[in-house]
This record gives structure tokens, sequence and C-alpha cells, in this order.
């Protein structure tokens, strides 16, 4: 069933062994077809799955929410110091292009 929470998953499992639900299956294909196919309620179960990144997760301590905003700070420095050396590492390849290219032309 559809769920208007984000995050959440309902989910009804019914509990009847294969055998019973596939000759109930024949059985009302000679009834009206209208009828509510549901299974008693006692033979179902109902499950709710709660999926929560951590970072929609809130810490209680204290001393750990500081060191998260500590920790985010550190990779958050990390990618800016990648995305410098990738650029480094182009400008390097594009001067190492040139000068090949200058020295192919000198005699």
């Amino acid at each position: 069933m559809a769920s208007s929470t984000p995050n959440i998953l309902n989910v009804l499992i019914d509990l009847r062994p294969e055998s019973e639900v596939d000759l109930e299956a024949g059985d009302e294909e000679d009834e009206d077809e209208d009828e509510d196919d549901m299974p008693d309620p006692s033979q179902m179960t109902h499950l709710v799955a709660i999926n929560l990144r951590l970072a929609e997760v809130e810490f209680i301590d204290s001393t750990v929410t500081v060191w998260r905003s500590k920790i985010r700070e550190k990779v958050a420095g990390l990618k800016s110091l990648a995305q410098q050396y990738q650029q480094k590492q182009q400008e390097r390849s594009v001067a190492e292009a040139e000068a090949a290219w200058r020295a192919s032309w000198v005699e």
C-alpha cells in the first residue's frame, strides 16, 4: 500500500501457505469475481519499514554533533582540494601538450 509519509513503507504479508492460497484462487474463479479476495486479518502481518539516511538522523549527544560538524567541514575541504587537484592536472596536461607542440616546430 502507498504511504503518504516519505521514507516509510507499509507492507501487508499473507501468512497462509501457498497451497491454501492456490486452492482459494481456484474456488474464487467459480464464484463472483466482484468479491474482495482479502484473507482473514488474523492471517495477515502488517510491517512498517523506516528508511532514514545518516544525514537525517539527529544525535542527542552534543559531543557527537560537534564531531560530526567537524567531519563535515573536513570532507568539504577534501572535496575542494580534489577539485583543485583535478584542475591543476588538466592545466599540466595542456602545458605539456603545448611544450611538445612547440618542440616539434623547433629544429
